[in-house]
């Protein structure tokens, strides 16, 4: 009986219009909503693997990792949403659980062979310094598809792999051949900032229109490294006003911010305004709230840092 619920032509329609409406909702950051839709609608098809994988999709956006893996090996016991393989890696990947999470990327790639489960086992390769194994794979999705993703995930590697110059040239590369896409574009300023070419990453993001959260935050570290905490603040402000679906890894950048402006400018004498206080304060509960969710080494090293200014200034 369950099989033949779930084959049902007419749930199946059902399902896939909801996974639809869900996944606009995800997109434009109304994450919250998406769950209110999807738990409904499985209260009526309870055992519709898609409205599964999509809430596992939900909750690891909000970091909520018990519950995505919960969703996720639900609809995968379902037999019937192979990207939840997928969702399944992401979450395990940000649990700092990276062996099972490669083992299930990889099984992901059986049933779903797409960028997106290479893109997931790329970044776990990466977590796990298996740098000449990722290189590989991404070179070989890019020659394969040729498309965004597989951009991004070379350019991925070759910032790993402290491949500055190639990763940037690949960086303009794609802008070329993807105009306006914003991924490269936070590339190209994040590049810049690595090679210590803080005011060439200001300038070029002054070119971006509209420019998205993971931007702004380099955008403020560049700011930061040139003394200018003023201009820095505006920016994590301004940050902070920005929509951004990947909410994990740019909320904490932008916390971590704050952290180290903070730090600066103890260290050089200076005084912060009450506003700028208040933000401090405001990054550094956030921060402490989060001690237990932040598990992925890339990750973690900044937290770290972070952390100890905390406690070094008793905040």
């Amino acid at each position: 009986m369950k099989r033949e619920r779930r084959r049902d032509p007419v749930n199946r329609q059902h399902a896939f219009a909801v996974s639809q409406r869900a996944k606009r909702l995800i997109d434009c950051s109304r994450i919250k909503e998406a769950i209110s839709l999807l738990t409904q609608s499985i209260q009526g098809h309870p055992e519709d693997p898609v409205l599964y994988s999509q809430l596992a999709h939900c909750y690891l956006k909000l970091e909520l990792y018990e519950k995505a893996e919960s969703a996720a090996r639900l609809s995968i016991k379902l037999e019937g949403s192979p990207i939840a393989f997928t969702f399944l890696a992401y979450v395990l990947l940000f649990q700092g659980k990276l062996e099972e999470s490669e083992r299930i990327a990889k099984k992901s790639i059986k049933f779903f062979n797409n960028n997106e489960s290479y893109k997931v086992l790329i970044k776990i390769l990466v977590e796990r310094e298996k740098l000449v194994e990722a290189e590989s794979i991404a070179r070989d999705i890019l020659e394969e598809f040729g498309d965004v993703s597989s951009y991004e995930s070379m350019i991925d590697v070759f910032m790993a792999q402290n491949k500055l110059d190639e990763a940037y040239d690949l960086a303009r590369k794609s802008l070329e051949l993807f105009p306006g896409n914003y991924t490269f574009s936070g590339f190209v300023v994040e590049i810049l900032k690595k090679q210590f070419r803080y005011q060439e990453a200001i300038d070029f993001a002054a070119t971006i229109e509209n420019p998205t959260r993971q931007i702004l935050v380099c955008l403020a570290y560049c700011f930061h490294h040139l003394r200018k905490y003023k201009e820095a603040f505006e920016i994590l402000a301004k940050a902070e006003q920005q929509s951004d679906s990947r909410v994990g890894r740019n909320d904490y950048r932008l916390m971590n911010c704050y952290m180290y402006l903070y730090d600066k400018i103890k260290a050089d004498g200076g005084e912060l305004s009450a506003a700028q206080i208040g933000k401090v304060l405001i990054a550094s509960n956030w921060l402490k709230g989060r001690v237990d969710h932040c598990r992925r080494p890339t990750q973690e090293s900044d937290f770290r840092s972070a952390m100890q200014i905390i406690r070094r200034h008793n905040l």
